[in-house]
């Protein structure tokens, strides 16, 4: 599989949970949907390059906006979470598959 740039890797990774290799053949496993919907205040976790990171729900995205200088297409059939880290405290849109709700 080849891959146009570093965009659609990303993409990809966010799409599917993990990859294996079997005899050469590439399976890919989907993320599982929250099922849940998130709201404000709700612990959550998500992949960085630079590892797990954990952070809260500051609101639910239902329209385009733009975060730090990035389009997020964000709609209500499409929505997305403005989060916030616990430890820098930048804040960025995920899509709900790529959050992880952590319990109290």
């Amino acid at each position: 599989m080849r891959f146009a740039n570093a965009t659609s890797v990303k993409r990809l990774i966010n799409f599917y949970d993990s990859v294996n290799i079997i005899n050469g053949y590439k399976t890919f496993n989907k993320k599982k949907p929250v099922t849940d919907e998130l709201k404000k205040g709700d612990k959550v976790k998500w992949k960085t390059s630079q590892g797990e990171t954990v952070g809260e729900v500051e609101k639910k995205l239902t329209s385009s906006t733009e975060i730090k200088g990035h389009h997020v297409a964000a709609s209500k059939d499409n929505p997305e979470y403005l989060v916030k880290s616990d430890k820098t405290g930048k804040e960025a849109a995920h899509k709900p598959g790529s959050l992880e709700k952590i319990e109290d």
